[in-house]
């Protein structure tokens, strides 16, 4: 029973996680140990039910597997959640471990077929194993060395950066192409306050403003969900061109600022997953 309530603990006790940033624990409210970097995953709670809907089309006649997406989404949000609202071991797990899933999920639907490997050429069954295999084994060894897993996630995303990079360079639609941009200069923003927090706590707290890894959040979510409809552009665009896939703007497309999606031409008949029609 000692030994269960020890493992109970070491998983599940609050503070229990090697991993705390930069705020003051339980500062605000004695039932949230980091009350803004809890309270900022809200627009992952905010962009993902909004997309659901909008991309409802796209998942008819391009890709279902868009829904899976912004399901892997919304359980970051959670996972940040917990984890912060806790400081557990468990809530870093459950926050991690869905960065990574929801990468590999968005990058193996959605990766334009040009870009795939070599040897999985046509075949994206088998590059989707393979990527899954590697996630598994990222998953065993974040419960093995898990102050390694904030690190490996970074690497986890460069294949998307660069798939991303270069969709930009041969792209010729101006919404698009500014769309990336702005999520280019937002991650950079974004991962320079992330190491702002993690590596000059001190001289935040001096100035009474340990709350950059709240700001993280709130600009990490964005970029990944609008990076997420870049994705899905892009792959309407090599494999279901007859959708004449359009980015649009949420609420009102005449704005220059609002929730980016993909329009696409309702008229055709349903696609499978792949790409193809399937009547």
């Amino acid at each position: 029973m000692e030994v269960e309530d020890n493992l109970a603990g070491h998983f599940l006790g609050k503070g229990s996680s090697e991993v705390d940033w930069c705020e003051s624990n339980y500062a605000v409210t004695d039932k949230i140990a980091e009350f803004y970097n809890t309270i900022s995953n809200v627009m992952f709670f905010v962009y993902t039910p909004i997309l659901f809907h909008l991309f409802k089309p796209y998942a008819k006649l391009v890709n279902k597997h868009i829904n899976l997406v912004w399901v892997s989404m919304l359980s970051i949000g959670i996972g940040s959640t917990y984890f912060h609202a806790t400081l557990s071991f468990l809530g870093q797990i459950l926050d991690e471990l869905a960065i990574l899933w929801a990468f590999i999920i968005a990058f193996c639907n959605f990766c334009p077929t040009r870009y795939i490997p070599y040897p999985f050429v046509n075949n994206r069954k088998h590059f989707t194993y393979t990527l899954t295999s590697i996630a598994a084994f990222f998953t065993l060894l974040s419960l093995v060395a898990p102050h390694f897993n904030m690190y490996a996630l970074f690497i986890v995303a460069l294949p998307s950066n660069i798939v991303l990079y270069k969709e930009l360079q041969r792209c010729q639609n101006l919404r698009a192409f500014r769309l990336g941009l702005f999520c280019f200069m937002t991650f950079g923003s974004a991962f320079i306050f992330w190491c702002a927090d993690r590596g000059l706590c001190n001289f935040w707290v001096a100035l009474n403003f340990p709350y950059l890894h709240s700001i993280w959040h709130l600009l990490i979510s964005t970029v990944v969900c609008f990076v997420m409809v870049l994705f899905a552009y892009f792959y309407a665009q090599s494999e279901t061109p007859e959708t004449a896939p359009l980015i649009r703007l949420w609420p009102f497309d005449s704005l220059p600022v609002g929730i980016p999606y993909v329009a696409i031409n309702t008229k055709l008949k349903s696609f499978s997953s792949n790409g193809f029609k399937t009547t």
